[in-house]
């Protein structure tokens, strides 16, 4: 059995889009709560909040992903000078 997922240009761009609104609200709403909870409860400034959870997280993670990539390619089977 088959399921038939029509592509963007089948179902009109609106409804295409419209999947993806919610996307932003969640998105907006970690860094609203990310930045506020510290600031509200341990009463830090929303400077320090911001950059000291959500801007810190991030470039923290993003690091973290590039180390596994780099040690994949360097101990794995396909290396980068290939």
């Amino acid at each position: 059995m088959t399921t038939q997922c029509a592509g963007p240009r089948k179902q009109g761009i609106s409804e295409f889009l419209s999947f993806y609104r919610y996307y932003y609200l969640l998105y907006s709403t970690v860094i609203i709560l990310t930045t506020a909870l510290p600031w509200l409860l341990w009463g830090e400034s929303l400077r320090v909040s911001f950059f000291g959870v959500y801007v810190f997280r991030t470039v923290f993670l993003y690091n973290i992903t590039w180390l596994v990539n780099s040690a994949a390619h360097l101990y794995g089977t396909r290396p980068y000078s290939v």
